[in-house]
C-alpha cells in the first residue's frame, strides 16, 4: 500500500470515528472500541485425540 493510500485510509477511518462518537453515547463508544479490536484466535484444548477401533 504506498503512503498516500494510508493516508486516505487513515483520514477516513478518523473521520468515520468522529461521526459514530457524535452519534453514541461515552459508554456506548468505549464499548464500539472494545468490539472493534480484533480477538484473540481460541487456543486449542488438549483433549486427547480419539483413536478408531
Amino acid at each position: 500500500m504506498s503512503k498516500d493510500n494510508a493516508e486516505k485510509k487513515q483520514k477516513a477511518t478518523a473521520k468515520k470515528e468522529k461521526k459514530i462518537k457524535k452519534i453514541l453515547t461515552a459508554e456506548q463508544y468505549v464499548k464500539w472500541q472494545e468490539m472493534r479490536q480484533p480477538q484473540e484466535p481460541p487456543q486449542p484444548q488438549d483433549h486427547p485425540q480419539k483413536t478408531n477401533m
